[in-house]
Parts: structure tokens; C-alpha cells; sequence
């Protein structure tokens, strides 16, 4: 999967939940996707900013980096 089919298929979604960082209840943490970015002329490329909390800001920009640590 190419950052083009995952800026389109994260379209529809407003968080995602981290696959190995947990609170302290033990549910999986909960990121809120601020932007997704592409570009036309290089479609491997993504850069996908997320938030979690008041003041903790994350950024992905790789789609390799997104599917270790997250699921949709």
C-alpha cells in the first residue's frame, strides 16, 4: 500500500489506537488525526499528523511507520 491508498482509506477515520502503548487501565491509547498530506508527483509519500491529549503532538511520514504502530 502506497501514502496515497492510506491518505483515502484514513478519509472517513478520526482516531486511531496505538497497537503496543497502553493507559493506565490497559486500553491502547487513542491518537486524533489532525492532517494528512500527500504528494502528486511521489505517492509513497505521506506525512499524517496526529495529537493525543492537551499539548502532545505526533507526526508519521512513512506508511511502513504507520502499520508497526497503529490499526485503522
Amino acid at each position: 500500500m502506497n501514502g496515497h491508498e492510506l491518505a483515502t482509506k484514513l478519509i472517513g477515520v478520526r482516531t486511531l489506537e496505538h497497537l503496543w502503548l497502553t493507559n493506565a487501565d490497559k486500553t491502547p491509547q487513542r491518537f486524533a488525526i489532525t492532517s494528512v498530506k500527500t504528494w502528486k508527483r511521489d505517492l509513497n509519500r505521506v506525512h499524517i499528523g496526529l495529537k493525543r491529549g492537551l499539548y502532545q503532538y505526533e507526526s508519521i511520514d512513512s506508511v511502513e511507520e504507520f502499520f508497526t504502530h497503529f490499526s485503522i
